[in-house]
C-alpha cells in the first residue's frame, strides 16, 4: 500500500501512516519539568491567587509526564485513493491550570487516561476524510489543538484555558477541501463533533446533556506550529462553536483564531465568547450565581532562530485575557503577559525554555504582586 497521503486535520495528533503492506506501532512520551526561580507573592501562610495563577513558590513542578502507544496499519482494499486506520492510547498526569481549576478539579497527582481514539482516515481526490471516536482533543479552538509539546511557553494561555474545551469522550467526523496541486496547497476543513461534555465523564456520562462542536477553517501549509525550522510559510484562520448542556447550566461558545508565519516570524491570535444561562439548579449546582457572560482572548508573536538542522530558538511574547463577568469588574478579569524563549532540540528530543510571567488585575479591585521567573524543559517521544 502507498503511504497514505493525509494533511492532518490537527484534530487528535499528526497521522501515524503505516508503512507500505503493514503495520506499525511506536511508543509516545513526554515529559515536561518546570523550575520556579523567582515568585513574587510568598507568604508563610496563603496568598492571594485568580485565574492563571497556579500559587507554586520557588522549586520545581512535574508539569506534564504522559506515555502509551500510537500505531497505524492498512485500511480495506478498493476504499479511497488510500486509507489507513490508526490509534493513540497514552497516560500521564499533570497539575491543574490555576487555583481556581484546582478548587474545582480536587486531587489531580494521580495517573490517568489522556488520550484513546481511534481514528479511519480515506484519501480521495476531493480531499481526506477523517472518522474518529474515544478520548480525544475536541476540535475547537487553535491553541487547544496545537501540540502541547510545541507551545512556545508550554501552557496555554488563560482566556483559552478557561472559555474552550480541551479532552473529552465523544465522536467526530472531519472532511478537507484542497484548492489545489502542489506542494503548499491551500484547503478548507470542516469538522462536526458530539462529546459528554460532562467533567470527569471520559467512562461515560451520569447525568443528562451533551457538548456539541462544529470547526470550520481554512489553512496552507503546517498551521498548527508557531515555529518551523524551514521557515516555511502557513497560514490558517478557523471559526468554531459549541453548544453544551447539563442540568444546571446551558452553554454556548464561538471562537476565532489566526495563525500567520512567515519566513521565521509566527502570529497567533485568538478571541473567545461564552455565554452560561441557568439550568435547573434544583438538581446540579452551577458554578455561578446568575447567567453570565465570559470573555477571552490572546495575541503571541514570535521568531525563530535556526541553528542547524531542526535546531533553533524560539523567542516571543503572548499577552493574554480573561473576563470570568464581563458585566462586572472583580478579580476575575485578570490579564497575562508571558515573555521568554525555547531552544528547539537542544540536544535530540529535549527542549530547554526560560521566561518571566507578568500577571496583572484591575486596579480598581487591587492588584497582587504575583509575577514569576519560570525555567522550563520538555523531553518528547512522537
Amino acid at each position: 500500500m502507498t503511504r497514505l497521503a493525509i494533511a492532518p486535520l490537527a484534530l487528535w495528533s499528526a497521522t501515524a501512516n503505516a508503512e507500505d503492506g503493514g503495520a506499525e506501532i511506536h511508543p509516545v512520551a513526554q515529559l515536561q519539568v518546570w523550575a520556579t526561580v523567582i515568585d513574587q507573592d510568598v507568604s508563610d501562610v496563603a496568598d492571594p491567587a485568580t485565574y492563571g495563577d497556579p500559587e507554586v513558590d520557588p522549586g520545581f513542578q512535574l508539569y506534564r509526564a504522559r506515555a502509551g502507544a500510537a500505531g497505524a496499519f492498512d485500511g480495506p482494499d478498493g476504499i479511497g485513493e488510500s486509507n489507513a486506520v490508526d490509534f493513540k492510547v497514552w497516560f500521564g498526569v499533570s497539575p491543574a491550570y490555576d487555583v481556581p481549576q484546582a478548587s474545582l478539579l480536587g486531587d489531580v497527582s494521580t495517573v490517568g487516561l489522556v488520550d484513546a481514539w481511534l481514528r479511519w482516515s480515506v484519501r480521495t481526490g476531493l480531499g481526506d476524510t477523517e472518522v474518529a471516536a474515544g478520548v480525544m482533543t475536541v476540535p475547537f479552538n487553535r491553541e487547544r489543538l496545537i501540540s502541547s509539546t510545541d507551545l512556545l511557553f508550554q501552557e496555554r494561555s488563560v482566556g483559552g484555558e478557561w472559555t474552550t474545551a480541551a479532552r473529552d469522550t465523544g465522536a467526530v467526523a472531519a472532511q478537507s477541501f484542497e484548492l489545489g496541486d502542489g506542494a503548499l496547497v491551500p484547503r478548507i476543513k470542516v469538522a462536526v463533533g458530539v462529546y459528554n461534555g460532562e467533567p470527569d465523564a471520559i467512562l461515560g456520562n451520569a447525568l443528562p446533556g451533551l457538548m456539541e462542536v462544529g470547526r470550520v477553517e481554512f489553512e496552507l501549509g503546517d498551521a498548527y506550529r508557531t515555529w518551523d525550522p524551514e521557515g516555511d510559510p502557513a497560514f490558517g484562520a478557523g471559526f468554531a462553536a459549541r453548544n453544551e448542556t447539563d442540568p444546571a447550566t446551558d452553554t454556548f461558545t464561538w471562537t476565532g483564531d489566526l495563525l500567520v508565519r512567515a519566513w521565521y516570524v509566527c502570529l497567533l491570535a485568538e478571541f473567545s465568547q461564552q455565554s452560561i444561562a441557568l439550568g435547573d439548579t434544583t438538581v446540579l449546582a452551577p458554578g455561578i450565581n446568575a447567567d453570565t457572560e465570559r470573555r477571552g482572548a490572546m495575541g503571541q508573536l514570535s521568531f525563530f532562530v535556526p541553528i542547524r538542522d531542526d535546531r533553533g530558538v524560539e523567542i516571543g511574547g503572548r499577552y493574554a485575557l480573561f473576563d470570568d463577568d464581563v458585566s462586572t469588574v472583580s478579580t476575575g478579569d485578570v490579564s497575562i503577559v508571558h515573555a521568554g524563549a525555547t531552544w528547539r532540540s537542544a540536544l535530540p528530543g529535549l527542549d530547554l525554555g526560560a521566561g518571566y510571567i507578568h500577571r496583572a488585575e484591575p486596579a480598581e479591585v487591587g492588584a497582587f504582586a504575583n509575577d514569576s521567573v519560570r525555567l522550563w524543559t520538555q523531553v518528547a517521544l512522537r
